[in-house]
């Protein structure tokens, strides 16, 4: 897949509705070799290809197409509609969340009506299968056909030459969720699926009168918050907070009393030439009132 947000979706409807030939062709392009798969009913784990007496060459992919080949024998008409699809670019998967109506076609009136997330691995960049042919040319060492090499080579140059800038992703792993009563219901009884949402309630109930004892419980002495949680998160915002606040009330102290210093000096410095200035008034009229004093007892002479 050169684009897997966009071509998933068609990738999953050719392999869950496509004819026999599209199923097949499907696998082989848009599958590793050794690709894995993960169901609750069945399990293919990694392998490359072995060979097998009287079958030859074997790959878990093969495996894989296998299994999806009897899925289709059974329902041959199987409803499937994708809700979601998510790609986690980080870590190269894709989610799905589909809804299926699988039926099986010698079973009248059976469809099970099921939900499930599909979790895709994709590996990037594997070695595409437009270089088979120029393998096979490699391993052709007692081939005698000069017209098959050439036609091998040709192909291979040109599917070499159409695909050597584009990146393109494969699934290497497939791996089916299903809740417990989803997958009960591909057993045909509904009776089943009741029972077990019976138990589920029951087990809900349990678990609310367990919580009353919640201070008994080791977990009632952690006193830490979860790391990488809400609070603790919130937690480390108000720590620099008040580091901050400190750290500007401590600049502002300084500041203000830098102030202060200046404003004192100023201050004794006001307050002396007030005090020189008063005696000064004080004097000068003292010094005025003599003239007029004698002046005015010349006057009186």
């Amino acid at each position: 897949m050169e684009n897997p947000d966009q071509e998933i979706r068609a990738v999953v409807r050719s392999l869950c509705q496509g004819t026999p030939d599209e199923q097949q062709r499907t696998i082989q392009r848009y599958f590793t070799k050794d690709a894995s798969f993960v169901h609750p009913f069945c399990v293919v784990p990694h392998f490359h290809e072995r060979r097998l007496p009287f079958i030859g060459a074997v790959s878990s992919r093969d495996v894989v197409r296998g299994i999806f080949q009897w899925y289709r024998m059974l329902s041959p008409k199987i409803e499937i509609e994708i809700d979601t699809a998510l790609h986690d670019t980080a870590r190269d998967k894709i989610y799905l969340d589909i809804r299926q109506i699988f039926s099986i076609w010698f079973v009248p009136l059976y469809a099970a009506h099921v939900r499930l997330v599909t979790v895709l691995d994709l590996v990037s960049n594997e070695d595409p299968d437009y270089h088979d042919p120029l393998d096979r040319i490699l391993k052709l060492e007692d081939a005698t056909e000069a017209d098959e090499k050439k036609a091998l080579q040709h192909q291979s140059s040109t599917s070499t030459i159409d695909h050597h800038d584009a990146r393109t992703w494969k699934i290497h792993k497939q791996e089916d969720l299903y809740q417990v009563n989803e997958f009960l219901k591909f057993t045909g009884t509904s009776l089943l699926a009741y029972a077990w949402a019976l138990f589920q309630l029951g087990a809900s109930l349990v678990c609310v009168f367990m919580a009353l004892f919640v201070r008994v419980s080791p977990w009632a002495f952690q006193e830490e918050p979860a790391r990488g949680g809400i609070e603790a998160t919130i937690q480390q915002i108000d720590t620099s907070h008040n580091d901050d606040d400190d750290a500007s009330k401590a600049g502002g102290k300084a500041v203000a009393g830098t102030s202060a210093g200046w404003t004192s000096g100023d201050d004794s410095h006001s307050t002396n030439g007030n005090r020189r200035g008063s005696a000064n008034s004080k004097a000068s009229p003292s010094t005025q009132k003599k003239p007029w004093k004698n002046g005015a007892k010349k006057n009186g002479r």
